[in-house]
């Protein structure tokens, strides 16, 4: 029993909801080569956002965080919530640096360290936020 909910901590509670955790680490990392292609297409284009560096880390931290948290709402899954949050950094980090043109080198290791550095604290707040808002969402059906 008691492994039992260390499993559904970790992994999300029921296989169904494994299997969407999967389905949503998939769906957050094909964001992330959305958002990869458009701001370089942007940057191609010589297109310059209006916006400071504190709108972009607040976009950026809202979409680590958010999926992780709404998984979290849904399934728990502290490891689910962990690669949902470091889904979207890591294609923004690794896919400039994974060129065919060039051998792998220390830059990939840059990438994964500097994605996971951001999307792995990112997770961990989505996933208290969502048990949070599950046990209170939880306390007020109950009327506790």
């Amino acid at each position: 029993m008691e492994s039992a909910r260390v499993l559904a901590l970790l992994l999300g509670s029921g296989s169904a909801a494994r299997l969407r955790g999967v389905r949503w680490v998939a769906l957050v990392v094909t964001i992330g080569f959305w958002l990869w292609g458009l701001l370089w297409a942007l940057n191609a284009l010589g297109v310059v956002l209006p916006l400071g560096l504190t709108w972009i880390l607040v976009v950026l931290a809202l979409l680590c965080v958010g999926p992780a948290a709404a998984f979290a709402f849904r399934h728990e899954g502290l490891l689910v919530c962990l690669a949902l949050g470091s889904a979207i950094p890591l294609v923004l980090y690794l896919v400039p640096t994974v060129a065919p043109s060039m051998a792998p080198d220390e830059s990939v290791l840059w990438g994964i360290r500097s994605g996971l550095t951001f999307g792995l604290p990112a997770g961990a707040v989505g996933f208290v936020v969502g048990l949070g808002a599950r046990r209170l969402a939880g306390a007020r059906r109950t009327g506790s």
